[in-house]
């Protein structure tokens, strides 16, 4: 789960300490831009969105993003483009034939299609 959100430097000298903190290398980075990382609390990034310096930042966008990060996480469902958490999530695609059988006569999910099926995730 997302358990944390760390604010880290945006300036040139930021993004290439951040590249040599995660063994990349600093090298090549020539614009500058904003950039906000989501870590989650195994010190993962799991999200990394860059911006260049004279365009301010949607933070809707930002928090959609990690309530989006959660719900894959807890719910194992993917969230399509613009999902947000009142919205259903989507449901990976059966593995068999019983399998996909059963998603279509479940009251729990919403299945347009054998393969295409949402749920609610509240």
């Amino acid at each position: 789960m997302i358990g944390f959100w760390r604010d880290i430097p945006t300036s040139r000298s930021g993004e290439v300490r951040f590249a040599r903190m995660s063994k990349t290398s600093g090298k090549g980075i020539r614009s500058r831009s904003g950039s906000r990382f989501v870590i989650d609390d195994q010190q993962k990034i799991r999200a990394v969105i860059y911006y260049p310096l004279s365009t301010g930042r949607n933070m809707e966008e930002i928090v959609r993003l990690v309530d989006a990060l959660r719900t894959t996480d807890e719910h194992s469902v993917s969230t399509p483009a613009n999902w947000t958490p009142e919205n259903k999530a989507m449901v990976s695609p059966p593995k068999t034939k019983d399998e996909a059988n059963e998603r279509m006569n479940s009251d729990d999910l919403d299945c347009v299609d054998w393969y295409y099926c949402r749920k609610d995730i509240k």
